[in-house]
Parts: structure tokens; C-alpha cells; sequence
């Protein structure tokens, strides 16, 4: 799996989606959490950039919408983007890691080509 480490010491990947040649960046976080005795790590992955600021009522309700049908993770506002979230142990085997990345990115691709069309931006 390549990787490049961004300024913040975060873990950035591109990941190849689907059969249409489209790409998904993600990062797995350094830093972690902790709540009483556990620790958690986030993978995040954008999907959607308002133009302008705020996010249109309808955008922000099918995020809320989709959010529902996750397993694990969803949607959260960072600033004027849309980033999914999954939060996992800090610790984990590498096809733990490997199967949250996979499904966060997966999330955020498919979020961006209902709400972008064809567009590929992230």
C-alpha cells in the first residue's frame, strides 16, 4: 500500500475505485482519541465541497440520509467539505485497517458521483 505522510504526520493514500478509473484520496489520522479506556483512530475521505460555504438543505439531508445505511462511520461537516469519518481501535490487524479504508473510501466515491455527477475531484 503506498503512502505519503502530509504535514500533519497523517497517513495520505489514493485508492483506485471502482472499474471507471476514478480515484478516492484518503488519510488514516496519527492522532488519536481516547474515551475512559479506549483509544480510536479516524480514516477519513472526501465527498463533497460546497461552492460558496454552506451546505445546500438538500445535500446536508442526503448526507444525513445516507449516513443511516452505514455499518460503521459517516458524514460529517469539516469547514465547507463533506468528509466521511470511520472511527476504529487505534490498534488493529492490518486487514482490519485495510477493510475500514476500503469502506471509507468506497463511501465517500460514491457520495461524490451522486452528488457531482462524473465529476472526480477527490
Amino acid at each position: 500500500m503506498k503512502y505519503e505522510i502530509d504535514e500533519d504526520g497523517d497517513f495520505k493514500l489514493v485508492f483506485e475505485v471502482g472499474d471507471e478509473g476514478r480515484t478516492q484520496i484518503a488519510w488514516i489520522r496519527s492522532r488519536t482519541e481516547k474515551y475512559r479506556d479506549l483509544e480510536i483512530r479516524e480514516i477519513i475521505s472526501p465527498g463533497y465541497e460546497a461552492k460558496g460555504g454552506d451546505f445546500p438543505g438538500t445535500v446536508a439531508l442526503q448526507l444525513l440520509d445516507d449516513n443511516r445505511s452505514k455499518k460503521f462511520g459517516g458524514w460529517q461537516k469539516d469547514g465547507n467539505a463533506a468528509i466521511f469519518v470511520t472511527h476504529l481501535a487505534a490498534q488493529v490487524k492490518a486487514d482490519t485497517l485495510n477493510s475500514a479504508l476500503i469502506f471509507t473510501v468506497e463511501a465517500a466515491d460514491e457520495m461524490e458521483k451522486q452528488l457531482s455527477g462524473d465529476k472526480d475531484a477527490f
